[in-house]
């Protein structure tokens, strides 16, 4: 038999790798766009990071 409390502990570590996975690949991904200009791109990021922090709290 299962124990629930294993497998409640498991998803959530899934999800925290999912999350830092999307976390990592949005970050890269503003940071590459160059089809705007350099501070606009950090200015992404920063923005992204403030989200991020703000939905992990």
């Amino acid at each position: 038999m299962i124990d629930i409390s294993q497998t409640q502990d498991v998803e959530v570590v899934l999800d925290e790798e999912y999350f830092a996975a999307v976390k990592r690949e949005a970050l890269a991904k503003a940071l590459r766009d160059e089809r705007v200009p350099s501070s606009q791109r950090i200015r992404r990021t920063r923005l992204l990071l403030e989200k991020f922090q703000a939905a992990a709290s």
